[in-house]
């Protein structure tokens, strides 16, 4: 006989459309979530690299300005659209205002001119910007110049602090002064969060900059719920004084670490000057070769962290370029300046200035690496 016997009902194998339905349903709002995500690192990792981009569009920007005659910068204030090889559009604007030298306050007579560069460009429908400031002095010799402070700085700027407020480096001083003697005695001077004062004597070899290094231990800033604060250094030379803000950041992550930087010239050789010529005169004092720089970094990002160096010109002026992330290589930094290309001072003992910039949280770390530039 045949078996006509039939499964009870609802033990059907397989899915009812309602759990297919459901079943969709619950993929489907995954599949929304994961996409947001994917969205959400791709727009990051876009605005990283634009800033990235703009901070070198206004690199360039400031070297160029660096490099023009004192008396045309007032000319080259405006706005201006840049693309960069790879097709990226940025609007520069560059502001140029006379500042008083010893006070940085405006003043139409002021012998500084302080340009500012401002990179804008628009990432996922919100307008960004970065910034950047530098001043541009006349040069001494064009006309009679009183006795005065210049622009006085300090690195790092700001400098990181550890939670009681006490720098995490050495903090190093440069004060330049016009028409003072070798003699003048330069006093730096300030008050602690602690109650204690400080004070520190700046030396000089040339008459025309001051500098020393006020050790991290003698220094504590009274540091606000944010994690950020300043303090107040006052200079002192001749019958004249001048007040300088520090700021300062409490660090919140390991602080980016300079751990080697070297100079492939030593010493660093620049063409002698021919006879009856000064070193401005055509090509004279040029690097006679080309001088490469590398650094070695711990805690950067080379797609929008930094690497500055700084060093002085003939002119006595400081020059800064940034370093470059050499490809394939972590935590290399490189600049190669050509043959002819810079009019170094020269002189015994020259400082060349290494700060890596953390943009996240502004942290930085500092080297400085000591090089003879000798003429030949």
């Amino acid at each position: 006989m045949g078996d006509n016997t039939r499964p009870p009902p609802g033990s059907e194998a397989g899915f009812s459309l309602v759990e297919l339905l459901v079943a969709i349903s619950v993929f489907g709002v995954f599949l929304v979530g994961m996409v947001g995500v994917f969205i959400s690192a791709a727009r990051s990792i876009g605005d990283q690299r634009l800033r990235a981009a703009a901070t070198r569009v206004a690199s360039d920007r400031l070297e160029t300005l660096r490099s023009l005659p004192y008396d045309q910068l007032g000319a080259e204030a405006g706005s201006r659209t840049t693309t960069t090889p790879d097709g990226r559009a940025f609007t520069v604007d560059t502001a140029v205002a006379n500042i008083d030298a010893a006070t940085g306050a405006p003043s139409a007579g002021g012998r500084v001119q302080q340009i500012t560069v401002t990179v804008r460009w628009t990432s996922g429908g919100a307008a960004r910007n970065v910034s950047y400031t530098t001043g541009v002095a006349a040069d001494p010799r064009s006309s009679f110049v009183p006795q005065a402070i210049g622009v006085i700085t300090m690195f790092p700027s700001p400098s990181t602090t550890d939670a009681s407020g006490r720098p995490l480096e050495d903090i190093e001083v440069t004060v330049p002064l016009e028409d003072f003697p070798l003699s003048t005695l330069v006093n730096l001077s300030w008050s602690n969060a602690d109650g204690t004062a400080g004070a520190k004597t700046l030396t000089t070899t040339s008459g025309v900059n001051w500098r020393g290094t006020i050790a991290k231990d003698q220094v504590r800033a009274a540091m606000g719920a944010d994690g950020r604060g300043e303090m107040q250094f006052t200079v002192s030379a001749g019958g004249l004084a001048a007040r300088y803000t520090l700021a300062l950041q409490r660090v919140v992550a390991t602080p980016p670490a300079i751990t080697g930087a070297t100079i492939d010239r030593n010493p660093v050789t620049v063409a002698k000057p021919a006879t009856g010529k000064t070193c401005d005169a055509a090509n004279q004092c040029l690097n006679t070769t080309d001088v490469v720089f590398a650094v070695t970094t711990t805690g950067l990002d080379p797609a929008q962290d930094s690497v500055i160096l700084q060093y002085q010109l003939h002119d006595t002026t400081f020059q800064e370029v940034p370093l470059t992330p050499v490809s394939g290589v972590t935590g290399q930094w490189q600049l190669t300046l050509r043959q002819k290309t810079t009019k170094f001072l020269a002189d015994t003992g020259r400082a060349f200035r290494f700060t890596a910039i953390r943009s996240g949280d502004g942290a930085t770390a500092g080297t400085t690496v000591l090089r003879d530039v000798v003429s030949v």
